[in-house]
């Protein structure tokens, strides 16, 4: 049996575990219990990337996460861009 979380996502409570996974290719990628997401490909980039007409700032970044079996989009997510850790100590 298996329940569709999205589009692209699916929990398949056959396993035991049930286990979160691709709705395409059927790829296990985490326990329901866990970030699926750590599992995934992940792509960073400018939002204007994805909508070039769009002059966004430079704060923000679009997150695509992708099956690594089959390459399908799994979800998107527009997030502050990281910020470089400032380093403390050490030579300079």
């Amino acid at each position: 049996m298996t329940k569709r979380l999205s589009e692209s996502l699916e929990v398949a409570h056959a396993s035991a575990p049930p286990m979160i996974r691709c709705s395409r290719c059927k790829h296990a990628l985490s326990k329901v219990t866990e970030d699926w997401k750590t599992a995934a490909l992940v792509r960073e980039r400018a939002v204007s990337a994805a909508v070039p007409l769009m002059r966004a700032s430079k704060r923000f970044s679009l997150r695509e996460f992708a099956c690594p079996r089959c390459l399908t989009l799994l979800d998107t997510e527009i997030v502050f861009t990281k910020v470089r850790r400032i380093q403390t100590g050490g030579s300079r």
